[in-house]
């Protein structure tokens, strides 16, 4: 679970970079463990040298890789991954190796969805097996001058790998955070109530929210701090803090993407844990101003915690159906207890797992889905820059649940440091996310936002030459929406 201490430290991160923001520079990013192509597009310009084996059964090239459609992994050197993929009983027609744990080899299948857009991935290596099945798929990168080249991989041409957007999440996205900047797990730090646009807490920069956009976003959740909007429980919004929520909303919905509201208040308002009777009248609120918004997504809260589990699901169950009451049609995104990680949904070590709440609710439709976040440092807190956690694995239990049960799953937060353990364990949660988009909706990361600064996790970028290593991952795994 994400340990109370270990959000506290997050939450000190937070609004220690909310302080230092103004006038702060950007990190400059660093490609992951060799130089990156010089001019990196939404493509991630590339041009792969693809080598046959001395039987011409196998197809690799190095700094590559394939997203989507694992099927398997296995530790190996990466001159044995080929032949792995090759001897694999169960089917395996494209492969990456990467360094992760050693040496790594994913298997991969266009039967399970892989992209066959080859992607840059450096220090990785990757291929396909001639032969493996009939037809044929493309894999197409382009030289650093821009002209673009194509290779035929002897796979399937399945119908779910027939577009660059196969195999892939209904939504993609990052957090755009700002609104919320003072707000700890246990309320807002003194002084930072109302607080001040610009200092105190920060709007999105259109243009980057633009960016990411055109790279590969289609949501982008919104934190929002509850007590600015709504000075005292049951009160009229606050006619400034509003304006400046409707203007980002404004902002984002602008470009065509989709946004998702998050009170980002862990089940609290002013430190003490809410009711259903209080987070309810904060929904009919909302739902009144943006019901049956197509764009607009309804996040119900920002990880709960300290509450008894059939308890919050209680609390939800009351917002849900406010939200229903007002006439709002919109996407309802459920968080559990624990501060909804996906590790401890099933079996939680705070109270229960949140899957043993979720037989109390009840839905009059099916316009919902459940949101749990995942960080991959070694106590799941995300406040470390140092991953010890498999980012497919992570969520096995977690996917294995959403299917056995028939439902939807959206990861609302999960975020790393720019570094080779960590970014391969984003690549990994990403492809899961990708392979079983059957029951995950999709994903925002953690975060974006215009008062960042050197965040560590940060992926706030208004260019290509600032876009830095997760970003360029996350490039990769675009929503289909």
């Amino acid at each position: 679970m994400l340990h109370i201490k270990a959000l506290m430290a997050k939450a000190a991160l937070v609004a220690a970079y909310a302080l230092t923001a103004a006038g702060a520079a950007a990190a400059a990013p660093h490609p992951l463990a060799g130089p990156a192509p010089a001019d990196r597009t939404v493509n991630l310009v590339r041009r792969f040298d693809w080598q046959s084996d001395s039987t011409g059964a196998i197809m690799s090239a190095s700094d590559c890789d394939w997203t989507g459609g694992d099927v398997a992994n296995e530790t190996t050197t990466s001159d044995g991954c080929g032949s792995a993929c090759a001897a694999y009983s169960s089917g395996c027609d494209h492969f990456t190796w990467t360094s992760y744990n050693g040496g790594t080899c994913w298997l991969k299948s266009a039967s399970a969805g892989v992209d066959t857009t080859a992607v840059y991935l450096s220090g990785a290596v990757c291929g396909w097996v001639n032969g493996a099945s009939s037809g044929s798929a493309t894999a197409t990168a382009s030289n650093v001058s821009g002209s673009s080249t194509s290779v035929t991989s002897a796979a399937s041409s399945a119908t779910s790998s027939s577009s660059s957007t196969s195999g892939k999440v209904t939504y993609a996205g990052v957090n755009e955070a700002g609104l919320e900047f003072g707000m700890t797990i246990s309320g807002p730090t003194s002084g930072t109530v109302p607080g001040t646009l610009g200092s105190t807490y920060y709007a999105p920069d259109a243009t980057a929210v633009q960016h990411t956009v055109t790279r590969f976003a289609n949501v982008f959740r919104l934190p929002f701090m509850w007590e600015r909007l709504q000075t005292s429980l049951y009160a009229d919004f606050d006619s400034g803090y509003l304006a400046t929520l409707q203007s980002a909303v404004s902002t984002i919905t602008a470009t065509g993407a989709s946004v998702i509201l998050d009170p980002h208040n862990y089940a609290r308002y002013n430190g003490n844990v809410v009711s259903g009777a209080d987070l309810a009248d904060l929904w009919t609120r909302l739902a009144t101003l943006y019901g049956n918004n197509s764009q607009v997504i309804f996040g119900l809260m920002n990880e709960p915690h300290g509450i008894d589990t059939a308890t919050w699901f209680s609390v939800a169950q009351q917002s849900a159906n406010a939200i229903r009451s007002a006439g709002a049609s919109n996407l309802i995104l459920v968080p559990g207890n624990c501060y909804t990680g996906a590790h401890s949904w099933v079996s939680g070590s705070c109270d229960t797992g949140s899957a043993n709440g979720v037989a109390g609710l009840s839905f009059s439709d099916t316009n919902y889905a459940y949101e749990m976040h995942q960080y991959f440092d070694s106590d799941f807190s995300g406040t470390s820059t140092t991953c010890t956690q498999d980012g497919a694995g992570v969520l096995g239990d977690a996917t294995s649940w959403l299917r056995s049960n028939g439902k939807k799953g959206f990861l609302g937060e999960f975020g790393v440091a720019d570094n080779s353990a960590c970014l391969t364990a984003l690549e990994a949660a990403l492809s899961h996310l990708d392979s079983n988009n059957d029951v995950w909706l999709g994903y925002t990361y953690w975060a974006a936002g215009s008062g960042w600064g050197s965040y560590m996790y940060s992926v706030e970028s208004t260019s290509d030459s600032t876009d830095n290593d997760m970003f360029n991952i996350l490039a990769n795994h675009p929503g289909t929406a």
